[in-house]
Order: C-alpha cells, then sequence, then structure tokens
C-alpha cells in the first residue's frame, strides 16, 4: 500500500468511528434532558 492509500484508510476508519461515537455519547445526554425537563426523574 502507499501513502496515500494508509492515509485514506486512516481516515475513513476515524470518520466511522466518529459516526458509532458521537450517537453513544449524546443519546444518554438527550434522555436526560428530557427527563429533567418533563419532571420524570425527579
Amino acid at each position: 500500500m502507499t501513502p496515500e492509500q494508509v492515509n485514506a484508510e486512516m481516515q475513513y476508519r476515524r470518520d466511522s468511528m466518529n459516526q458509532s461515537v458521537w450517537p453513544a455519547i449524546l443519546l444518554p445526554v438527550v434522555v436526560t434532558a428530557l427527563a429533567l425537563v418533563s419532571g420524570g426523574l425527579f
């Protein structure tokens, strides 16, 4: 593989990782915020 191919592969993996990581981080935050707003937790 050429350095360009390696670079493209790394970029692709980084992008796909970001796509799977962000929902996992944001989902609990959004759910908690909604529960707080609706008074479901307290």
